[in-house]
């Protein structure tokens, strides 16, 4: 059962963590680690080792592990990883993630050294790495777990979405983005070279995690991949040859050749469309189906909007007679209540609850596309937010209804095209 989730959960809400590889000099990959854990919130006990101990943001170094410990973070060169582990085993440190790289992506020599790490994963260590980046928590029990140097994750908050990813440099890409787009991270794991803990542990996790309500994928081997209850959002590296010879020699992975993947993972075509997928999904329930409406009030944008969904094979459906004929009155007189909807620069919000509740109360549409530009409408994104339907949104030069869509917690893009391609992705596949 996820390895026993985990070891009961120490790999990523621990008391106490030790940094074997944390040294003196403030700029080293194991300073920065140390310092990220204090500073990033982890109200735990800390532990520096370093051979030739000292002190590393304000910690005092052990030579050696004294007193075991819940979770260990290595960053120590490869040579001296089997012996770091060693230490751990005989101190009863049950759960570790091994950051340092240079292990069976690099040489023969790295291979073997890899081999003592999958000793020690199969003596029951719950091992992530090597060739990793770390763990996080945004809200552990002992506060925040910044098991990484990287600095953006010591400003990430709590949230609803948690990474997987083989790539330590997508889950840095994760960092910036959700501090970009103002999302929240529960949990990371940067696996690596997979010679402990694989997908199939961690999804495990995942599935029972409370915090966790989106997952988000990044792999360049999917032998691993195990049926997954919650939206998980797949970005798959080594799709095309010179793609799986760089996947070789960075995690000594095979990458992808095609073929089927499970049901239930939502396979995005590029990093843009995986971090747009799970914005959208941390934002608003997935659409029931594939009918959009399209809202908004300049017409280029919204023949842009139709063009992207019929292309992304979503339905513009036609507003049946009898909706066109109660959102009519709603419109300005020239207004043309249609699908997509037209407010013109005349609509100032009047109406705006009875539209949102006309859409939703039709059954006629699924999902909605809301797209300003220049005249602000926050009525409407807030009232179409407030009926329950999934919506994404679209701004230009509209604070005020931007500040409305963030308010509402209604995701926004930065064009139509990829709101279209977003709910595309999200929405139900279509039969055959």
């Amino acid at each position: 059962m996820a390895t026993h989730l985990l070891t009961r959960s120490r790999l990523f809400d621990p008391d106490s963590v030790a940094v074997f590889g944390a040294s003196p000099h403030s700029e080293s990959l194991g300073h920065r680690l140390l310092r990220n854990l204090r500073d990033g919130g982890f109200h735990g006990r800390l532990v520096g080792i370093h051979p030739r101990g000292g002190e590393a943001a304000g910690i005092p170094l052990q030579a050696r592990l004294e007193d075991s410990v819940d979770l260990a973070l290595v960053c120590v060169p490869r040579d001296a990883v089997p012996a770091v582990l060693d230490q751990c085993r005989a101190a009863g440190v049950r759960a570790a993630a091994i950051l340092t790289s240079g292990f069976a992506e690099c040489d023969a020599a790295g291979a073997l050294l890899q081999q003592e790490v999958r000793r020690h994963a199969a003596d029951g260590m719950a091992i992530v790495g090597p060739n990793g980046l770390g763990v996080f928590n945004g809200a552990g029990r002992q506060g925040r777990l910044v098991g990484t140097f990287l600095e953006l994750a010591a400003e990430t908050r709590p949230g609803v979405v948690s990474l997987l990813s083989q790539s330590g440099g997508c889950a840095a890409l994760l960092f910036d983005e959700a501090r970009r787009r103002g999302l929240g991270i529960a949990k990371m794991a940067s696996l690596g070279n997979m010679a402990g803990l694989g997908f199939r542990d961690l999804l495990g996790y995942l599935a029972q995690d409370d915090a966790t309500k989106v997952i988000g994928v990044f792999a360049e081997d999917l032998r691993d991949l195990p049926p997954c209850p919650k939206p998980t959002v797949l970005l798959i590296g080594g799709r095309s040859a010179a793609g799986r010879q760089a996947a070789m020699r960075h995690t000594g992975s095979g990458g992808w050749e095609g073929g089927a993947l499970p049901p239930d993972y939502l396979l995005a075509e590029d990093s843009q469309a995986f971090f747009d997928a799970l914005e959208v999904l941390s934002r608003c329930a997935r659409p029931r189906g594939r009918r959009v409406a399209i809202v908004g009030n300049s017409g280029g944008m919204l023949v842009l909007a139709a063009d992207a969904c019929a292309a992304r094979g979503l339905e513009v459906a036609a507003f049946s007679t009898g909706l066109r004929r109660a959102l009519q009155p709603l419109l300005p007189a020239y207004g043309q209540a249609a699908n997509p909807l037209d407010l013109t620069a005349q609509f100032r919000g009047n109406g705006a609850r009875r539209l949102a509740r006309l859409l939703r109360e039709s059954g006629e549409v699924d999902a909605v596309i809301c797209s300003v530009v220049s005249c602000d409408y926050p009525a409407v994104a807030r009232w179409l937010a407030a009926e329950g339907l999934p919506v994404v949104g679209h701004a230009v030069d509209a604070p005020l209804t931007r500040r409305a869509m963030r308010a509402a917690n209604i995701p926004l893009l930065a064009s139509v095209e990829r709101c279209a391609r977003a709910l595309a992705l999200l929405a139900p596949r279509k039969a055959g």
